[in-house]
């Protein structure tokens, strides 16, 4: 009752009051499995510190089991799950079925997990009891990103069932489409950081489709739809932009009413499609019919819209990036391999930062110049003709940093789908 309550207080009475820290409750578990059972942290903490097994099982049933199965956030399994692993619990002890803490992973999608259970020597290919694999179960499941995931830790996906079905054909058999999209898009995704850089291992590992397809039907390659989409979250709206022939430039055209026609009826996912695309646009004014500046009406209110939209568009970045920061892993046990290997991201960061740099350095002479301007209209002179390279430079700069500035986010997005992020 009191691991049910989470009353820390409680049990430190009970333990202190000479209860077996690995007593038998009910269904012969133990306190620590109980507590993992409720994802409580502090309690599995207060537990292990007491002295629990973390290795303990009942009739094949572990204590890691018991966590990843239990009815809470993924952060707070993956908590519990980080903890039993640095207390050295066993990732590989499988049940009577052979069924393995990575396939029950697999089977609720929680990626995070994955990665622990992997980083801390969990076997990617292991076989239950039908001969399937923890693949072959994110597959069973329509889990994506866990599917994504195992792929990207290495993951076989050659590997058949007893049935003789490898997790493509899995995938075809329950007409997957989207599932099977990633399976063929993603045949050497553990090799792609061997070799080249960040750009052309993105481009690998999102647009390659380097072996056929299991049946007859076309797997179309994945495109910068759906890239975005998996760098939103929102994988699962893929087969219904391939449905309806959704390419990029009708994608940027669409309205809340498009979406809500084409199936996608979810508010939140409507608005943080259209926010990313909104995001990812600069309204673009052509400073070449911006003559004399404040004289006539139109060049006027075309500057200023000019100025607007690139004030919005550094909002959303900077919102946006400070999102990727947050979101960002931490800790080493959340990661299996290097992100960087080869520093590129560093190197094309520091680019950001001297090209936003040139950018504050072009919206301060236009200021100065407008100021300019004004004291000259105030003064009933004629106002002082801005530098033709100064009034280009701006729109040039503003769109170089910002899109410099999208291909951080890009590939910061791409490393969400290779990396766990709380």
């Amino acid at each position: 009752m009191a691991i049910s309550k989470g009353d820390k207080d409680a049990v430190e009475m009970l333990l202190d009051g000479g209860m077996d820290v690995d007593t038998k409750l009910g269904f012969g578990w133990s306190p620590l499995m109980c507590a993992v059972n409720v994802a409580n942290f502090e309690l599995a903490k207060l537990l292990l510190n007491r002295g629990a097994n973390a290795s303990l099982s009942k009739d094949h049933w572990t204590v890691l089991m018991a966590s990843i199965t239990a009815s809470a956030r993924e952060d707070q399994i993956a908590s519990c799950v980080d903890l039993l692993l640095s207390r050295k619990a066993d990732p590989n002890v499988a049940d009577r079925s052979k069924t393995t803490c990575l396939m029950l992973a697999a089977r609720e999608g929680y990626t995070k997990v994955i990665n622990l259970l992997v980083s801390h020597g969990a076997e990617l290919d292991s076989q239950d009891g039908m001969g399937f694999t923890a693949l072959y179960v994110a597959v069973q499941h329509s889990q994506q990103e866990a599917v994504l995931k195992l792929l990207q830790l290495g993951a076989d996906k050659s590997i058949k069932s007893n049935a003789g079905k490898s997790p493509m054909d899995l995938a075809s058999s329950l007409k997957k489409t989207q599932m099977r999209r990633i399976l063929s898009s993603t045949s050497h995704v553990a090799t792609l950081q061997a070799s080249g850089s960040v750009e052309e291992n993105l481009s690998k590992f999102f647009k390659t489709n380097t072996e056929p397809p299991s049946s007859n039907e076309s797997v179309a390659k994945m495109d910068e739809v759906e890239l975005l989409l998996h760098g939103l979250e929102l994988g699962h709206l893929a087969d219904i932009m391939v449905e309806h022939d959704i390419t990029w430039g009708y994608l940027v055209t669409m309205e809340e009413e498009d979406l809500q026609k084409m199936g996608v009826t979810d508010p939140s996912d409507q608005q943080k499609l259209l926010r990313a695309v909104k995001q990812m646009h600069l309204d673009q004014v052509d400073l070449e019919t911006i003559s004399q500046l404040g004289v006539e009406d139109a060049s006027s209110e075309d500057l200023q819209s000019f100025l607007i939209s690139l004030r919005k568009e550094c909002c959303h970045l900077t919102e946006v990036i400070r999102d990727v920061n947050v979101r960002f892993p931490r800790h080493r046990s959340q990661l299996v391999f290097t992100l960087d290997p080869k520093k590129e991201a560093q190197a094309i960061c520091n680019q950001v930062i001297i090209q936003t740099k040139d950018l504050q350095k072009e919206v301060v002479c236009l200021r100065n110049l407008l100021g300019e301007v004004s004291e000259a209209a105030d003064g009933c002179g004629p106002p002082p003709a801005a530098p033709r390279s100064s009034r280009r430079s701006l729109s040039s700069v503003a769109l170089s940093a910002l899109g410099a500035a999208a291909v951080v986010l890009l590939l910061c997005r791409t490393a969400r789908a290779q990396a766990v992020f709380s």
